[in-house]
């Protein structure tokens, strides 16, 4: 993380010291993070993809502009898929009307202006034969566990903040109003967003699939 962070800034004061880029705006974010030793009484837990613990949800995700954005904090739960929106509407450009997320910009700014953020988020992994569903809120996060995963019970309530430690940390019993508005929230979110079939791995790829990985720079 050290070593991650000391390489960042290199880049970006090399970047800023040339003059003509200056006016460049900075978008520093991960697409998860790792367990490391936080959950140190759940097996596989270490990396990613198999637990839906904040250790590999919440993310960094910092933009930093030299001149036009003044150090704030955003303390609101935001969510990657609102990243697109936010940075279209800071450099004025429009927003698809298919885009998912939304606009975070006011909070960025430190504006008023109201954002429809959802009141509660939900999060996915099949990884290595462990399934696992969980709906977030300010307070509380209820994970489904839909495959064996030693150290987990099949719903677990954990606290947002705490230290999840499988059903060592487990508040459904202490909580179960909690529990039971979270697993219907979770309940309508999959009735109004059913799952997809999965990609077969060798499948051939589409002239849309092929433009796009050739936009991202993966193939030439």
């Amino acid at each position: 993380v050290r070593q991650a962070s000391a390489d960042v800034g290199t880049f970006v004061d090399g970047w800023l010291a040339e003059p003509r880029l200056r006016n460049t705006l900075f978008i520093i974010l991960s697409d998860h993070g790792e367990g490391l030793d936080d959950h140190p009484n759940v097996r596989y837990s270490r990396g990613h993809g198999s637990v839906l613990y904040e250790s590999n949800l919440r993310v960094p995700l910092i933009l930093f502009h030299p001149s036009r954005l003044e150090s704030r904090e955003v303390t609101q739960n935001v969510r990657l898929l609102d990243l697109m929106p936010t940075v279209l509407e800071y450099l004025e450009l429009p927003v698809p009307r298919a885009a998912q997320g939304v606009s975070v910009l006011p909070w960025v700014l430190g504006e008023a202006g109201e954002v429809s953020i959802p009141e509660v988020f939900v999060a996915e992994t099949e990884y290595r034969q462990r399934a696992k569903i969980a709906v977030y809120s300010r307070q509380w996060k209820l994970i489904e566990n839909r495959r064996r995963h030693l150290g987990f019970d099949e719903f677990e309530l954990q606290a947002v903040g705490g230290a999840e430690n499988g059903r060592r940390t487990n508040r459904l019993r202490s909580q179960p109003a909690v529990a039971g508005e979270l697993r219907r929230a979770l309940a309508d979110w999959e009735s109004r967003f059913p799952k997809e079939p999965p990609t077969p791995l060798m499948q051939a790829a589409s002239p849309e699939d092929l433009e796009q990985l050739k936009s991202l720079g993966y193939i030439d």
